[in-house]
């Protein structure tokens, strides 16, 4: 579904913006943990780095699922496991089908695949490599771009 229901007055904004590469606005690196991590340690990782979700890497760096935010508090509706949300690990809530893009991927086709699995964020492997996370592009940065700013201009502000 095209984005074509933004508001006219950021059309060329738009028209700019979603031409731009997923390189060009995403987070590079990911913060990652193991499937055998404890949700409390997933926990303090999105804590300490200020994020929404964490990618499950094996020990080869291979992609193995996502937890988010929203897969976090989900724990504590989980009836069926015997164990509290503070015991289980990683691999108990992770979403282990993650969507992927790369690199060279435009921001409208990256905006387009966000809308469509009705998710906030892709995980943005090499192209070479496909199970190796380089870095995370979300809905966020896209809206940055069509403001005309990137996540270097917000640590800069930050800094």
């Amino acid at each position: 579904m095209p984005l074509s229901y933004l508001p006219s007055i950021l059309i060329g904004q738009r028209s700019n913006a979603l031409e731009r590469r997923v390189a060009d606005v995403m987070h590079e690196g990911v913060i990652s943990c193991h499937a055998d991590t404890l949700i409390p340690e997933v926990a303090g990782l999105m804590r300490d780095h200020q994020i929404s979700a964490v990618v499950i890497v094996d020990v080869e760096n291979n992609l193995q699922g996502i937890i988010t935010q929203t897969d976090m508090v989900k724990t504590f509706n989980i009836k069926h496991f015997e164990r509290r949300p503070w015991n289980l690990l990683a691999e108990h809530v992770m979403t282990p089908n993650v969507v992927t893009t790369t690199p060279d991927v435009t921001l409208e086709e990256a905006s387009d695949l966000m809308t469509e699995r009705r998710i906030h964020r892709l995980v943005v492997v090499k192209k070479s490599a496909r199970t190796k996370p380089i870095g995370i592009c979300s809905m966020t940065d896209i809206v940055r771009a069509m403001a005309g700013s990137s996540p270097e201009d917000e640590d800069v502000a930050q800094g």
